[in-house]
């Protein structure tokens, strides 16, 4: 990432505290929360999904679409709302986190949230390091079956 003018810089700070409200929120929601995983990692995914990756809702199989791994899992609390904001599905969905079926849990498992919001891209988030790698591999399967 280059240079930002100020405008874009506040565009993402912006991005950051939306992130960190709607963690709160849906923390609230589900009565409990690993908050403080996805704070510190506010600006990173603000300035990836709104900034850096190439994406594009309306064509989530996209070929030449970025994909990103979150090994911090519990973070995952900070990724629904960008993908709500971005257009991935209706933000209304995200009353559910944490609830029996929901597709959005602390830690996301793709197949379901890729059936529940009707998007065929996959998340994925893990905890442990060495659990990553496999995570990684198996999104790059799932990239070379859908393209």
């Amino acid at each position: 990432m280059g240079k930002l003018d100020v405008g874009e810089r506040t565009r993402l700070d912006e991005k950051a505290l939306f992130v960190r409200l709607e963690t709160l929120r849906l923390t609230r929601i589900a009565g409990a929360g690993h908050y403080s995983g996805t704070f510190s990692a506010a600006e990173i995914l603000a300035a990836l999904y709104y900034h850096e990756l190439k994406l594009d809702p309306a064509r989530p199989e996209w070929p030449e679409r970025d994909r990103f791994v979150l090994s911090k899992g519990h973070a995952a609390i900070g990724l629904y709302p960008i993908l709500a904001d971005l257009g991935y599905f209706d933000p209304a969905q995200l009353e559910t986190y944490t609830r029996l079926g929901s597709a959005f849990g602390d830690h996301p498992i793709c197949e379901r949230c890729a059936e529940s919001i009707s998007v065929r891209d996959r998340w994925v988030t893990d905890s442990p390091l060495v659990s990553v790698w496999p995570s990684g591999a198996e999104c790059s399967h799932w990239t070379s079956a859908s393209t």
